[in-house]
């Protein structure tokens, strides 16, 4: 069994991942920028 077939795959779980994280990390960036700025 070669382990580079799972290569397209884990790519495919790596951007769904992402993805799945992606939303939140914008609202937690802006908290961030709004921080600091006292």
């Amino acid at each position: 069994y070669q382990t580079g077939a799972l290569t397209p795959v884990i790519r495919w779980l790596s951007q769904w991942v992402q993805q799945a994280i992606a939303p939140p990390q914008p609202h937690v960036r802006q908290r961030n920028e709004q921080e600091p700025v006292p």
